[in-house]
């Protein structure tokens, strides 16, 4: 608060000073320079600043953006955790034309959002009632069930001490306020981008790169769990994905989601092109049959199989064994 009130005195050309004496209290003066050249108005109105007038235009404006229905499918989901209505309409306004918005008053409303709706970035202050914005990333970042997804704190406490802790954490960025709006588009953009690095890390149904890296500790584990379960139900055409969101710990909406985030890739897609690596596998090891090597990875059509088989791997299942 006190950066924006200095802001505003500067503007107009006042000054702001504190007087301090420890345990006993603190007293802020402000002064501003008395003119006397304002315009005589017939008005008892106070006239609104062209300042002022162009902020809320601007709002105005884009807030009468609709977006199409399509467009509003292929946004990015950003939950926003600020405890200022006036803050969480203005980032709304600022971002709403590239992300579909989520919002939550305080920590503790926006870890329950973070679990029930799974979006795909965070934008956080750290002051806030109930639960502050770093315990709020400590439990997004340790909980297997939200820890991809990346965070952004926004906050006015911009000294070194402060940004460091938010980075220790896990934070994926650290804004101080007031901030250029420009520079916060670009980050969450950027960050963005970034994690598509995780979907060529995920994406492949093989082993996985670098498995003892410490930054992908929890996804890894993540990833591996699944896949392991995957392979001991390969011969299921019936795949319980309720026996699956037991094993992880996780509801059907948050596995989805999560998988989603990290592989690009929806859990029966994965799991197809897993069934099809082993059918390749049994082909190119044997004289099976491609009707055995069919049933034996879940598949129950064959004519599905082949075409599934030949879309995947550029030729024919009937072939491979030549």
């Amino acid at each position: 608060g006190l950066a924006l009130t200095r802001e505003l005195i500067l503007l107009m050309d006042g000054t702001i000073r504190v007087e301090s004496v420890y345990g006993k209290g603190t007293e802020f003066i402000v002064s501003f320079p008395v003119t006397n050249n304002a315009p005589l108005m017939e008005k008892t109105e106070l006239p609104e600043t062209a300042g002022v007038r162009q902020i809320f235009n601007t709002l105005h404006e884009e807030k009468k953006v609709v977006p199409k229905e399509k467009d509003q499918k292929d946004k990015p989901l950003l939950l926003i955790v600020e405890d200022s209505k006036d803050v969480i309409e203005y980032l709304a306004a600022l971002l709403e034309t590239d992300y579909n918005i989520q919002t939550a008053s305080n920590g503790k409303e926006g870890l329950k959002k973070a679990l029930d709706v799974g979006p795909d970035i965070i934008l956080s202050d750290v002051m806030m009632p109930a639960m502050d914005g770093l315990e709020l990333l400590d439990k997004v970042k340790n909980d297997i069930r939200t820890s991809h997804i990346p965070v952004v704190i926004l906050t006015a406490k911009a000294d070194i001490t402060s940004r460091l802790a938010g980075l220790e954490r896990g934070a994926d960025a650290y804004l101080a306020k007031p901030f250029n709006k420009k520079e916060l588009i670009i980050q969450l953009k950027k960050i963005l981008k970034l994690r598509k690095k995780l979907h060529e890390r995920y994406a492949t149904v093989g082993h996985l790169k670098d498995p003892q890296n410490k930054n992908y500790k929890i996804e890894d584990s993540f990833i591996q769990q699944v896949h392991k379960f995957m392979l001991a139900n390969l011969g299921d055409n019936m795949f319980n994905i309720k026996k699956l969101c037991f094993v992880v710990a996780m509801s059907r909406t948050q596995l989805y989601s999560k998988f989603k985030s990290l592989t690009n890739k929806t859990i029966f897609e994965y799991l197809q092109s897993l069934r099809l690596l082993r059918a390749k596998e049994l082909l190119m090891a044997s004289d099976i049959p491609v009707s055995d090597a069919a049933y034996q990875t879940g598949f129950k059509n064959l004519s599905h199989f082949s075409r599934a088989f030949t879309k995947e791997f550029g030729i024919n299942p009937s072939k491979i064994q030549k």
